[in-house]
């Protein structure tokens, strides 16, 4: 048995959907949402969450759609590229290694590079900030601030 998209159950279940979505953006809590939509807080966080679910199902759809629409592209490039320099043309491999760049980026087929973060983070004005700021949020808690100044003062010293 198929379900008929367009009965009222149907809309009036959709309709309650997206209200509660709209209501949910406005910044609206669940209760708020349940009472102007006129269903229990519980389902109105069910009327929430299935719209998100679509939501995503179809970006997700979309993003995949979009990606093969991009690699069909790089192909269809590549090849050209690759006539050219099967042709003699050898400026053509540069572009033919662009592609196949593009390509494993867009298909996260490169590994991720290491990156190194040099310098003192003592010596920055957002450290003495940060820093100002941990005291005095520890300062309810006098055996915790003096155990964090203790290290501080400490790595301060090494570096």
């Amino acid at each position: 048995m198929s379900r008929n998209k367009t009965g009222k159950r149907t809309v009036t279940a959709e309709e309650k959907r997206r209200q509660a979505l709209d209501l949910r953006r406005m910044g609206c809590t669940y209760q708020e949402i349940a009472d102007r939509v006129g269903v229990s807080r519980g389902y109105a966080c069910k009327l929430v969450t299935q719209a998100l679910t679509r939501i995503q199902h179809e970006t997700n759809e979309i993003a995949e759609n979009v990606r093969t629409l991009e690699l069909t592209r790089l192909d269809n490039l590549f090849r050209h590229a690759y006539q050219a320099v099967s042709d003699g043309e050898i400026s053509a491999i540069d572009k033919c290694v662009r592609i196949m760049d593009r390509r494993a980026k867009l298909l996260g087929l490169d590994a991720p590079t290491r990156q190194e973060i040099t310098g003192s983070l003592t010596a920055s004005a957002e450290w003495v900030e940060l820093r100002a700021v941990l005291i005095k949020t520890l300062g309810q808690f006098p055996e915790a601030k003096q155990a964090v100044l203790a290290a501080i003062t400490e790595k301060t010293k090494e570096n």
